[in-house]
This record gives structure tokens, sequence and C-alpha cells, in this order.
């Protein structure tokens, strides 16, 4: 017992500590009053930031000029209680376009992207400060806030006093889409996916990890990755052809088909919400964002980069960032454009995209979302985050509007017929795309596996698959492959699917899901397993006992999205412990996984189990009436984002 309790004790400290270096006195709840970043080469930042200003507007553009060099900063963050922190820190200015910069008194003055070496500003260490007129002022601070609060995955946002170079005044914090991100969201680590986004080639983009670092040369984590990719891809493929069809608009129109009921649901309730608050622009295939869910191998929408305008609803001028009495016709939303099969023109579609049909599917879900929200408390929640100057009044008046434009969302005329892949797309599309000789593609087989010392086998062919050739790459190769970087000179675009499925359009959303590749068992209605083949189950329902026995190391079990009452679960080991790897690629490091479930007075015991952690709660809470673990191979216990009582 003693030698259980040790080591919760570490694996609380160990998660709960501050890295916070010099100001290990700051929590979550202070508030932050004003930051200060400091160029230690202010002169070489300047010119930097002058450089790309000039280029862009004169379409002048400088061969080999890094838009990305990163400075070094010293960041100073000032507290209302009177604690200042100082953290080493890299920065680099943010953003494509010159929307991302002011020049005040003669000096740009651009957003940041900042990366703290050391330490961490209320649990975040990579953020971006925004100048205010690009993400529309107060817009973004409503927008996220609104997602948040709904329970969708949104970046935490609010506004900031900073002082940069010699210019003092309001930016907008917000965190990038890192660990720290999918942690404040109770969601274990995994891919966050994108499309490449380049603006100097007019081909279609596939997927990437923009958070590449989580796989750390571990291979399961590759595995994960190739899956995600390939789930997403599939769904930007299939999208292009509706692209070409009805008048080029730049979104990405999901397939019911591709995804199970409830996370389709989910997703269309979401585009619901970005449609009706003006956000097309973060479903389009530059700034669509995606979680992938390593346990249950699903894509779940995040936030980012809407554009959103729906504040001028109630008189908000967005680019001036404050309300006025009257606001011009051009200064205000319009309404959500509700028949795709309307003639507009390309323009047209990039500022006002016709609805889709995950949205139309999610609209009346999303209006009795936003009617169970409580103002008051919202409201609580958007002056913390620095949209201080909306009043009750206008947050109601706000919502009715949201609702009329979701009632129309609901009617709208969409694509609904079933979206069919193209073969060889790439070639069909070639004068669409404006290819030229200088793009492959690079494919893997199906079969393809990855172990920790072989290279893995890809297939790279120019567009119109003629001319292929097939090489080994080693892992690094492959994560610069997971990014969407070259490997040589020519451009590639990773497709990742098998080249012969691709050509044959017979491509399929991965069969990876935990449901699909593990058995059912029934408890109850409220109370199912998942067990792989390495496990017997024995149920006793009379008694409430469950027997678990291991039969190999590779033995596993999920209890998820269930309700357990008063059941005791006894788990042996029938096995002999070996050396063996577990092809691990939903993330389940643990002989028991519990997750996204609610435990009352429930009885848990193992003994002699081989496996990193014997039980693992995730997102789990309720009462656990004793728990019993004897001679694990590590660990005993792992919990993350969960509440638990236990009383013995």
């Amino acid at each position: 017992m003693n030698n259980i309790i040790a080591k919760i004790i570490f694996f609380l400290i160990l998660f709960t500590s501050s890295v916070f270096a010099e100001c290990k006195s700051n929590n979550e709840s202070e508030i932050i009053e004003s930051l200060e970043v400091e160029f230690y080469k202010q002169s070489q930042f300047i010119e930097h930031v002058s450089i790309f200003y000039i280029s862009e507007k004169t379409d002048n553009y400088i061969k080999g000029f890094n838009k990305k060099k990163r400075f070094d900063v010293r960041v100073k963050a000032k507290f209302k209680n009177g604690l200042s922190c100082f953290y080493e820190a890299e920065a680099r200015m943010h953003g494509d376009l010159v929307d991302h910069i002011d020049f005040i008194d003669g000096t740009p003055i651009s957003s940041l992207s900042i990366s703290l070496k050391s330490g961490n500003i209320k649990n975040i260490t990579k953020f971006i400060l925004y100048r205010p007129k690009s993400r529309w002022h107060a817009n973004e601070i409503f927008t996220t806030s609104l997602f948040s609060h709904l329970g969708f995955l949104s970046p935490r946002t609010f506004n900031m006093n900073v002082k940069i170079l010699n210019f003092r005044g309001k930016f907008i914090f917000q965190e990038k889409l890192k660990k720290e991100f999918l942690e404040n969201n109770s969601k274990i680590e995994g891919p966050i996916l994108e499309s490449k986004e380049d603006f100097s080639t007019p081909h279609l983009k596939m997927s990437k990890i923009s958070n590449e670092e989580w796989i750390r040369g571990n291979r399961n984590n590759y595995i994960i990755s190739l899956n995600a990719i390939r789930d997403y891809n599939l769904s930007l493929l299939k999208s292009y052809r509706i692209s070409t069809m009805l008048a080029i608009d730049e979104l990405v129109r999901l397939s019911p088909e591709d995804f199970d009921k409830n996370e389709f649901k989910k997703i269309s309730i979401f585009d619901a919400i970005m449609f009706a608050i003006g956000g097309g622009h973060g479903l389009s295939y530059d700034d669509r964002r995606f979680y992938y869910d390593p346990i249950y191998s699903t894509l779940e929408p995040i936030y980012y980069d809407g554009n959103v305008t729906i504040l001028s609803k109630i008189g908000y001028d967005s680019k001036e960032g404050k309300f006025k009495k009257n606001l011009k016709d051009n200064q205000t939303i319009k309404e959500p454009f509700t028949n795709i099969y309307l003639n507009t023109t390309r323009d047209d579609r990039h500022r006002r995209p016709a609805v889709s049909n995950s949205a139309k599917n999610g609209a009346n879900f999303a209006i009795l979302e936003i009617k169970k929200i409580d103002l008051n408390i919202f409201l609580k929640e958007l002056h913390k985050n620095g949209f201080k100057e909306i009043t009750i009044e206008q947050l109601n008046s706000l919502m009715i509007d949201i609702i009329d434009r979701l009632e129309l969302i609901s009617e709208a005329i969409v694509y609904k017929e079933k979206i069919n892949l193209e073969k060889s797309l790439y070639f069909k599309y070639e004068k669409q795309m404006n290819l030229k000789e200088n793009l492959n593609l690079i494919f893997i087989n199906n079969e393809s596996s990855l172990s920790n010392e072989l290279d893995i086998l890809v297939e790279e062919c120019d567009y119109s698959l003629v001319l292929c050739k097939s090489y080994l790459i080693n892992k690094k190769k492959l994560k610069k492959l997971i990014s969407q970087e070259k490997l040589k000179s020519k451009d590639i675009v990773f497709i990742n699917f098998d080249k012969d499925d691709y050509s044959n359009g017979t491509i399929y959303k991965s069969k990876n899901n935990i449901k699909n590749v593990f058995k059912n068992i029934t408890i109850n209605e409220s109370f199912k397993l998942l067990v792989n083949k390495d496990v017997n189950v024995i149920i006793d329902k009379k008694n409430k006992i469950i027997n678990i026995e291991y039969l190999s190391n590779k033995g596993r079990v999920v209890i998820s999205e269930s309700k357990i009452e008063s059941w005791s679960i006894q788990m042996n080991n029938l096995s002999v412990r070996e050396n063996v790897k577990f092809n691990n690629i939903h993330t389940l490091t643990s002989c028991l996984t519990i997750v996204d479930t609610l435990l009352n007075e429930v009885n848990i015991s193992a003994e002699n189990l081989n496996c990193a952690e014997s039980i693992n709660f995730i997102r789990s809470s309720g009462s656990l009436n004793k728990i019993q673990i004897k001679n694990s191979f590590s660990n005993e216990i792992k919990a993350s984002f969960s509440q638990l009582k236990l009383n013995s």
C-alpha cells in the first residue's frame, strides 16, 4: 500500500508542479495586467518586418526571404497582484498578409508568434499576440468564448495590454494549438490536422500534422498520425470535386458516410454555428483544423481563424473595434447564402460560401445548444476575456439573431448527393490546379508497417502516374512527409494511400476505430466492454462481478462512455511475462482503460499485470469503493482529467 501511495503522490507531483521558472507563486486564477516583449536585436526585427511589408505591398518578393525568421526576446508578465515574471523566449512575425502589421509613428508593429524557452503564462508556453484588426477585434473573443462554452475545442483567447518596441496597446492573446491546448480541453495528446497552406501554388493541398512534435520518434505515434492523415485526406480529395462542380468555393464539404453518427453530428453542429456567425472562412481548405482522438480514431473540429463579423448585428464596427449607432451596409454581416446551385462569382463564394450539407444537418441541433446557454454566465466569461463593452441586452439580441440565421441554414438548398471519389484526381483536374511537371505524388502501400529498426517503403510518381519509383525512407524523412515538406527539390503531395486505390478511386476511411477492431461485450444498456482477442471475459450478472483474464501481454480492455453501478471488476494475468511489442495504435498503455465513464461504488482488483499501468482513468468521474492491485509490472494507477473519490 505504501508503494501505491508513493507512486500516486509522485504522479500528482509530476503533473501538477509548476514549471513557471521564476514565478512559482503564480496560479491560474491570477490576472495578467500586461505583457512586455523586448527584442535583443530590435533594429533587425524592425528591418525584417519592413521588408516583408514593402514586398507584399509592391508584389516584389525577395528570393530566399524567410518570413518565419525567429528572434530572441525577453517577455515580462506583470500581474495585478504586483508580481512580475520574466521569460526567455523566441518570437517571429505572424501572419500571411499585411493586415497583421500596423505602422505606428513610423515603426512596424506586427502580430507575433511567441514560444517561451522555459516557464509558462497561465500554463501556456506557445501563443500568438494578434493585432486586433487581423481578427476583427472582439469578434474573435466572442467566437472563441462561444465555442468553448458549448464544449467545442477552442483556444484560450483574451485581450491583453502589450508593450512591443515603443508601442503600448491592446493585442489579442491566443494559445497555439499544441499540447497545452489539448490538455486544457481534457484531451490526451494526439494529432492536430490542417491542410498545408501555400499561396504560391494553386494545386490541392493534402493534410499534415501541425503538432508533429507529439510523435517524438514513437512508432505507434507515427502509425496514429498516418491513419489520421489518411482519414482527413479522403475528405479533402472527395470535397475537391464539389468545389470545382459548384462555382469553385474553398470549403471542405464533408460526406456523412465517412464518419460515424456521433462524430458527424458534432462536426455538423460546429459547422452550422460557423455559418450562423459568418465563420465560413474557418471551414476552408487552408484554415480548417481537426483533432484526431487516438482512442476513438475520430475527428473533432477545432475553431481557428473564422474571420467572423457577427457582432455587426448589434452595431459593432469590426474594423474599428467599437460600437456605433449606425453601421453602413458594407459593414454588416450578410445573410447565409442558402442555395448552393445559384450562380455567383468566385470572390462572392470566398466571402460568403454556400451552406454545406453538414451545416444544414446540424442547424436544428445547434439551435437547441444555443438556447441552453445561461446568458448571465456567458456574459461573465466574455467580460473576463476582455470583451467588457457588451451588455446582457446586446448579448440576448445577438443570440436571437444567431438562432434566426440557424433557422435559415436548416432550410438551405445544399448538395446532399453521395460524394464519390474521382479516379486519379490530380490528373483529372490538372487544368483547374494549373499543374506543372515539378509536382509529384507520394504513396504508401496499405500493407506497409513501421518498425523501430527498418525503413518504410514509399512510391513516388508524377501526378499522371506514368513515371513511378519505389524507395525506402527513414523515420526522419517520414516525419517530413507527415508535415508535407519536400524530400528533394520537387514539390510533393503526400497522398498517403495506396497508389492503386488512389488511381481507381477506391479509397475508404480507415477501419481503425476501436469499436471495429475490438470485440464489443454488452453488460447492460449503459455498460459496455471493448476487448481484444488476448482477453477472456467471464460475467456474473447476478452478483455483478466481471472476471477479466489476460491471456498474453497484449491483452487490453476498454470501458468507454458507460455508467458502472456497484460492479466488481477482477483482473488476473494468465500469461507468462514476455518481452513482446503491443501494436498500440489507440495509445492503450494500460491493461484496463476507463474513459468518459461515470462510476458509482465500483470495486477493482488486479494481480500480476504486465502493462505500463494496470488501470488508466481518462475523463471519468464518480466513486470507487475499493482498488486493490498486487505485483504490477510497472505503474498501478494513472488518472487524467478525472474527478474520482477513492474510499480504499
